[in-house]
């Protein structure tokens, strides 16, 4: 006696192949999608380090220039004039320029920008502070 062996629905023949690519393409576009976002997330994270260092060294710069400035040495000025007054290197790559307007008589703006730069001098962030500083007369 011979004994058969069942065959299977024509239907179902190679499903499981479909089925596990189906799940090979669906895990695949996940981790793609996740790579694309921790991608995104670390250039992100780089730009927002580089304009953190440029407001810092224009924060610096302007502070720097007013805690040494003597207001007698512009006295001189024009009112509507502008001088750049200080430039200065931070650390690697972080600089400051600043530049003095007078206003008035008693009023000047100190304008400080900071800049990140990369290795080769190219521009990463630029970043301005700005301080009205008024002269007050001496008490008599």
């Amino acid at each position: 006696m011979s004994t058969s062996i069942p065959e299977s629905g024509s239907g179902e023949r190679g499903m499981a192949l479909a089925i596990v690519l189906f799940a090979l393409v669906v895990v695949g576009l996940l981790v793609a999608i996740i790579f694309a976002g921790a991608t995104l997330e670390a250039r992100l994270g780089r730009q927002l380090q580089t304009a953190t260092q440029a407001l810092g060294a224009a924060d610096a710069g302007a502070d720097a220039f007013v805690a040494a400035w003597d207001p007698f040495i512009n006295d001189d000025m024009p009112v509507g004039s502008t001088a750049q007054v200080a430039a200065g290197v931070i650390g690697n790559g972080v600089l400051h320029t600043d530049t003095l307007t007078r206003l008035s008589d008693v009023l000047f703006l100190l304008r400080a920008f900071g800049e990140r730069r990369d290795a080769g001098g190219g521009m990463l962030a630029r970043r301005t502070v700005g301080r009205l500083l008024r002269l007050t007369p001496p008490l008599p």
